[in-house]
């Protein structure tokens, strides 16, 4: 497993899903590492709204703090490959985002 990189950028609106799923094929060899702005996730710290299942990042409903950039790291004895996801999430009441900064437009 050559060491690679992959990157994508989610838009989520305040309250949906969102679902990172780590770029690999399911190998029992693999050990994976989440986190979040460089933090890592503990599986065990999972929480109703947050669940991590080996390869599968789940939030249930989207927050505000929800927002940010999310890694897995999947290592073996080959290399390792690296998923990055940022994670925008869209408040009800602003139109639009800035990296994870709210702008509030009142206009509307």
């Amino acid at each position: 497993m050559p060491n690679t990189s992959n990157f994508v950028t989610f838009d989520v609106n305040e309250n949906e899903p969102i679902e990172l799923h780590c770029p690999v094929t399911n190998t029992p060899d693999l050990s994976v590492q989440w986190s979040k702005n460089n933090e890592d996730l503990d599986p065990i710290w999972s929480s109703s709204n947050l669940v991590i299942k080996r390869f599968l990042l789940k939030i249930h409903q989207a927050h505000l703090t929800d927002a940010g950039l999310y890694k897995c790291n999947v290592v073996n004895g080959f290399g390792n490959i690296q998923g990055q996801f940022r994670i925008n999430i869209k408040c009800k009441y602003s139109s639009y985002l800035i990296h994870n900064y709210i702008v509030f437009d009142y206009s509307k």
